[in-house]
């Protein structure tokens, strides 16, 4: 539901732009003497009738939605006195086109970006974290998109967006090349880290058309991932080194971990017990709950009812290792709205005893 408000205010917004603002007034005010009219009886017919429908199918409340609206309006507004358009279409053409030079010069620094860092990411694994243009032209050049339960390597490289990141990688990481900021001189802003514009979507709460602003749009992110030494034969979640022992699946702040947490511990000598103590929520339906070492079961067990817990085996000898990757596993997920992580349950340690 507050999407759907959300969209509603957003695209209201968005909906004055489709002409200079205003003469948008002045033009209904016109078309309401002329309603009689079969002509603006279709116009006004197709606006309301599109708006409606975008106010019920769509959430994002983005201006392109209103496209199609565009034309009826410009010719609502076609009847005004010519001096009245002549104002209006300099004034919107003037921001127009400040808006479009720098609407080109924001897209065309990720382009530039992309065949900048070449060597850097040359004979390496590359991963993307973004959803717009940086993906695009990253894409073009071999990177793959960064999915939530990717398992990294020491060596891959990461290019991600701070405007548009969905991701949050657990792994160990260095800079790679200098971060940058995409800051164009023309101080008009559709969206941006530091703008209250959500032209592209209204998801960041941001529901202005536009906005006036020389802040930063974006920065560009290149990371590399780099080999962990984990010290830790048992990693308690609430250690301040546990995070540096988390592989994927498990985030450190709430120790809430997904259907899959992978964690790299010190291998022991001897083996010792392999435990992992966690805590099943009232809500949560996982109910099976297994141990992996270096992908291979080494026991599972079967809860009968939510609350804290513990599951211990034997581990298997590893003399001939110095860190093992301990995988842990549920066999059910759930959500809680508005968070939308897949949820298994609470982990709270996991490794050798």
């Amino acid at each position: 539901m507050q999407a759907k408000l959300v969209n509603a205010l957003a695209l209201s917004v968005h909906f004055w732009f489709l002409i200079f603002p205003a003469l948008a007034p002045f033009a209904f005010l016109l078309a309401w003497r002329k309603r009689r009219e079969p002509e603006t009886r279709f116009l006004v017919a197709w606006i309301a009738i599109f708006f409606a429908s975008a106010l019920a199918i769509f959430f994002a409340g983005s201006a392109r939605y209103l496209l199609p609206m565009a034309a009826p309006m410009a010719m609502l507004a076609a009847a005004l006195p010519r001096r009245w358009l002549a104002i209006g279409f300099a004034c919107q053409m003037a921001l127009s086109a400040g808006l479009a030079v720098m609407n080109y010069q924001h897209w065309d620094t990720y382009r530039a970006y992309a065949a900048a860092i070449g060597p850097v990411i040359e004979n390496h694994r590359v991963w993307v974290d973004d959803e717009w243009g940086l993906r695009h032209y990253m894409e073009e050049r071999g990177a793959l998109p960064l999915q939530t339960k990717q398992l990294l390597r020491a060596g891959d490289i990461i290019v991600s967006s701070q405007l548009s990141h969905a991701v949050e990688p657990t792994v160990l990481l260095a800079a790679a090349a200098p971060t940058l900021e995409i800051r164009p001189a023309i101080p008009l802003r559709l969206i941006g880290l530091e703008s209250h514009s959500g032209y592209s979507s209204a998801a960041f709460d941001r529901l202005r058309p536009f906005g006036l602003s020389a802040g930063v749009i974006d920065r560009i992110h290149t990371v590399r991932v780099v080999e962990r030494h984990p010290a830790l034969p048992y990693v308690d979640m609430n250690e301040p080194g546990a995070k540096d022992q988390i592989v994927s699946g498990i985030w450190p702040n709430d120790h809430w971990m997904s259907a899959s947490g992978v964690v790299i511990v010190k291998a022991p000598a001897p083996a010792r017990l392999l435990s992992v103590s966690f805590y099943v929520p009232p809500n949560a339906t996982a109910r099976r709950i297994a141990l992996l070492l270096d992908d291979r079961e080494v026991c599972a067990a079967t809860i009968s009812a939510p609350g804290p817990g513990e599951l211990t085996c034997p581990a298997p000898p590893l003399p001939w290792l110095a860190t093992v990757t301990v995988e842990i596993r549920v066999d059910k997920t759930f959500r809680v709205p508005p968070d939308e992580r897949d949820l298994g349950m609470v982990l709270l340690g996991v490794g050798f005893r």
